[in-house]
C-alpha cells in the first residue's frame, strides 16, 4: 500500500451525524448505535485501514481540544441521535468550560463511546472531549500500537486556564502519557 511509504498518516476523528440535524458525539473512540446504524468511531477507521493494508504504526491520532453544540429540537431528549437544528458551531475548552456551568446543564461520559456529552435545560447539546476521555484515548494509541496522538487546534485549548485545570489541559494530559 503506497500510504506505508509516508512517515505518518493523521486520523482527524472529526463525526459528522449519520443522519442530518441529529446529535452526535464528535469524536467517539468507539461506534454508538443510532437507528440501527452504527456511526463511525476512532477505533472502527483504524480497523478499516489496517484491513486495506495500512500499518497501525503509521497511524498519528489527532484529538480536538475543541467541542461542539447543537441546539436540541426537543430539550428533554437529550442523547445521541436526538433530533436537532441542523447547524452546529465548533467552540474551543474556555467557552465549553463556561457553559457548563450554567445552571441546569448536566454533563455525563458515555464509556460504550468514550465520548462526554453534555445538555443543558435550555436545550443545548454539547460534544466534547476533556481530560479523562483524552488520558483513555492516549491508553488506547499506546495499546494499538499506534504512531502517537496529536492536538488538533492547540488555539481552542484553555491557554488561560479558564476552567480551573491550569493552562493547556488538553495539551498537559496527551503530554503526561508521552513520558
Amino acid at each position: 500500500m503506497v500510504l506505508n511509504t509516508l512517515h505518518h498518516i493523521v486520523l482527524e476523528p472529526f463525526t459528522v451525524p449519520l443522519l442530518p440535524e441529529t446529535a452526535f458525539a464528535h469524536s467517539p473512540l468507539f461506534m454508538v448505535e443510532v437507528d440501527d446504524e452504527k456511526t463511525s468511531s476512532i477505533d472502527s477507521t483504524i480497523r478499516s485501514w489496517e484491513k486495506a493494508g495500512l500499518m497501525r504504526s503509521k497511524i498519528l491520532l489527532q484529538v480536538p481540544a475543541y467541542g461542539m453544540e447543537q441546539l436540541l429540537l426537543n430539550a428533554s431528549d437529550h442523547s445521541v441521535g436526538s433530533p436537532t437544528e441542523e447547524e452546529y458551531a465548533i467552540i474551543g475548552q474556555a467557552e465549553l468550560c463556561q457553559r457548563l456551568k450554567y445552571a441546569g446543564t448536566v454533563r455525563e461520559i458515555h464509556w460504550d463511546s468514550m465520548s462526554v456529552n453534555a445538555y443543558s435545560t435550555g436545550g443545548r447539546w454539547i460534544s466534547i472531549d476533556d481530560q479523562q476521555t483524552v488520558n483513555y484515548k492516549m491508553r488506547y494509541s499506546l495499546r494499538e500500537g499506534l504512531a502517537g496522538v496529536g492536538l488538533m487546534s492547540l488555539n481552542e485549548d484553555d491557554h488561560m486556564g479558564t476552567c480551573g485545570s491550569g493552562a493547556f489541559p488538553i495539551l498537559r494530559s496527551i503530554a503526561a502519557k508521552c513520558h
